[in-house]
Parts: structure tokens; C-alpha cells; sequence
């Protein structure tokens, strides 16, 4: 239905751009779910806010300081959910590590993050949860790990794999005495290439080879004292803790 015309004066501006009404509210943006991901991508793999800004403008497309704040509580309370959630009772093998890293504060700052997989009695892996500590590892450090796991209600676990970490042997040995602890062998043959010459790591190397494909536990065990026998002269102290690890490994 028609009413009439209607003379309509519009404003100009000579620039042709810059100018907004301002009984108009801000222009929408619009944000759909393939631009979130991008932007939850970018921010759990460290990017800055600064880096972000960049990138974004680089693609012509939209910068949101509001919308990257909302993003980075979701994040946030998505890992609470997570870091707290109910574990099954009883996992068949569960293997902790560490990385290490460096995180922005107020200033630059060595950071461990400690990550904990399981495998339950199906076969199925899932992590269990991961904890993040700004100084050394310490048996403080792995009682809270563990008590952690106990509190979320893992109760019974046949096999700790971890590396050799301070004081780890013991907190598992405390907290979970019916597990059995296996000291990760790859960590092992790195610590042993750190610490050895070429020479001294050539000479032990067939050792570590029968020890990991031995038969049985006299075997591998005849092979372990056969490499601290061969390393302990110049490194004393690295063949008394594998002499004490050996039931571990």
C-alpha cells in the first residue's frame, strides 16, 4: 500500500567514509562458529592479544577486544569444569609427564605442566587432568598431583608409568601401594646419553639392549648391574640410583 512520496534529504561527507549517526548503535559484527574456533585456537596455542590483532587484520577481517575477553573466560571455565571432573574408579595404567616451558606474567617464567593419561580397563584413553607449577619438582609437588587424583576418585591403579622424577617413587609407593611403578625406559637412555660421553654411551649400549629384551626379570637385571659396573668409576652416583631404580625399569 502506497502512501505518497516522501522528499528525503541525506546527509553527505566529503571524506566518503568516517561518519556514523550517533542515535545509531555500533555496527554488528558478526562472529559465527568457524571464526570462535579460530580465535579459541589461537589463544590455547599462546598467541598474544597483540598477535591475535595482527593476524586478524592481516585477513581483513574484524578485531573484537569484548568478544576475545568472552573467549578467554570460556576457555577458562572450561578448564575448571575439566580439572575437577569425577574419574572413574579404577584405570588399568595411568602415565604422567612433564613439560617444560616458559609463561608471561608480570615477567618471563619457568612453568612445568604436569599431564596425567589414563587407559581404563577397556583400552580407552583419556586424559585425567594436568597441573601447572612455576617452581622444581619436588615430592611436595607429586603428593598434591596424586592426592588430586585420589580426591577426584581414582582409587586403584595397576601400573604408574612415569620418569624418574624427585620423589615420585616414593608418593606412589604411599598413596597407591598396590601399583606397580614403571620407570619410562625412553627417559632412561636420554638421562644416560646427558649424562655419558659417546664413548661411555657406545659402551653401555648393548647392555641397555639385553636389558629391555630380556626374557625375564633375572636376566634384565644382570644386564642393568652390568652397565653400572661399567659406569660407575666416573659416574658414581648415576649407577647407585639405577642400581636402586633397577626393580623399576
Amino acid at each position: 500500500m502506497a502512501i505518497g512520496k516522501l522528499n528525503l534529504k541525506v546527509p553527505r561527507v566529503r571524506s566518503g567514509s568516517g561518519f556514523r549517526p550517533a542515535l545509531l548503535p555500533e555496527k554488528w559484527k558478526r562472529f559465527d562458529k568457524n571464526m570462535e574456533n579460530l580465535l579459541l585456537a589461537m589463544l590455547t596455542n599462546g598467541y598474544s592479544r597483540s598477535e591475535i590483532e595482527r593476524s586478524l587484520k592481516s585477513l581483513n577481517i574484524p578485531y573484537s577486544e569484548e568478544r576475545l575477553d568472552e573467549l578467554a573466560s570460556l576457555i577458562h571455565d572450561r578448564f575448571e569444569v575439566y580439572k575437577t571432573s569425577d574419574l572413574p574408579n579404577k584405570m588399568f595404567a595411568v602415565f604422567i609427564d612433564a613439560y617444560h616451558a616458559k609463561m608471561r606474567d608480570d615477567k618471563m617464567k619457568d612453568i612445568h605442566i604436569f599431564t596425567a593419561l589414563g587407559i581404563d580397563l577397556e583400552g580407552n584413553k583419556s586424559i585425567l587432568g594436568f597441573w601447572v607449577n612455576d617452581g622444581s619438582e619436588s615430592k611436595g609437588t607429586w603428593s598434591d598431583i596424586f592426592q588430586d587424583l585420589i580426591n577426584r576418585g581414582l582409587k586403584r591403579v595397576v601400573l604408574f608409568v612415569t620418569d624418574d622424577f624427585p620423589g615420585v617413587k616414593e608418593i606412589i609407593s604411599k598413596l597407591y601401594p598396590l601399583a606397580d611403578h614403571q620407570l619410562c625406559w625412553v627417559h632412561f637412555t636420554r638421562n644416560l646419553r646427558r649424562h655419558l660421553s659417546k664413548a661411555e654411551y657406545a659402551e653401555i649400549k648393548e647392555d641397555l639392549y639385553m636389558a629391555k629384551n630380556s626374557k625375564n626379570e633375572k636376566d634384565g637385571e644382570k644386564h642393568l648391574e652390568d652397565l653400572c659396573n661399567k659406569i660407575k668409576v666416573k659416574h658414581k652416583d648415576l649407577a647407585e640410583r639405577i642400581e636402586d631404580r633397577k626393580d623399576n625399569y
